[in-house]
């Protein structure tokens, strides 16, 4: 059995804020492959699903107010699967911000994640803040995968700044933040040049981003900042490269963070 649903949106907008247009999409496969794809090009924004194996779940995308594109994926696969939510938006002036979700097991695999794009920000986080983590996986028989990935562009093409990590291993992992708060944002101008934090920075309140994992596995980190940079509590005020690899066989939880530009 094989299911393919493609979504193809051109939306035109209003110079004034307008709700343009909605995507609802509902997924439900033992075996196959489904791909959604959503663009928005009058605000040169994209993002697309990827489903492979068992998957179960629905899709939402949102023109919002004020130039943001939002899609939601609530999707598991509970019989061997792999989940991948993308997005990015691409600015002439702002450059090109792109995120990226995974998450597969050949146990369980689940998605609860929202990705938003605007001109101002772009963020990674819950689609239900209440209920399960971002993305989590298990493979009590086999193995599992997470990906959490962050980067910007310059107009012309030079790397901003980026974040990404991965969790593989036997057992069981999840990503996952406390509260509202995003587990990665871009913004345009606030402070600039072009930011990448993961997750967002403290302020009134601490965002957390948290790593489990039970059984064993891989884990590894990458923080990359053209001018500045904060990784892992280390600072590099004229920006810089780091890398963390850690193998762990009982377990293995942390808090990570990037904080580059």
């Amino acid at each position: 059995m094989k299911s393919l649903i493609a979504v193809l949106v051109a939306l035109t907008l209003l110079a004034t804020p307008v709700l343009a247009t909605s995507v609802y999409t509902q997924y439900g496969m033992y075996s196959g492959n489904v791909d959604t794809y959503i663009d928005d090009t009058a605000m040169a924004s994209h993002s697309e699903f990827h489903a492979g194996g068992d998957a179960w779940g629905e899709l939402w995308a949102n023109d919002q107010s004020y130039g943001m594109l939002q899609t939601d994926a609530l999707v598991s696969s509970t019989g061997g699967g792999g989940l991948t939510l993308i997005a990015w938006q691409n600015f002439p002036n702002n450059g090109y911000t792109y995120g990226e979700l995974d998450a597969w097991g050949t146990s369980s695999a689940y998605m609860n994640a929202r990705m938003q794009s605007s001109p101002y920000v772009f963020q990674i986080e819950r689609h239900d803040s209440n209920s399960h983590p971002i993305v989590s996986a298990s493979g009590a028989s086999g193995n599992y995968g997470l990906y959490h990935e962050l980067y910007t562009e310059t107009p012309t093409g030079t790397m901003n700044a980026q974040s990404w990590i991965s969790l593989m291993g036997s057992g069981s992992g999840s990503f996952d933040m406390n509260q509202w708060h995003a587990s990665g944002e871009s913004t345009y101008g606030w402070g600039g040049p072009n930011n990448v934090n993961v997750p967002n920075p403290p302020g009134y309140y601490t965002p957390t981003f948290t790593v489990s994992a039970t059984g064993s596995g891989t884990y590894d980190q990458y923080g990359y900042g053209a001018n500045s940079m904060n990784y892992n509590g280390f600072y590099m005020p004229g920006g810089g490269v780091a890398t963390t690899k850690a193998s762990f066989f009982g377990g293995f939880s942390g808090t990570p963070n990037t904080w580059a530009n």
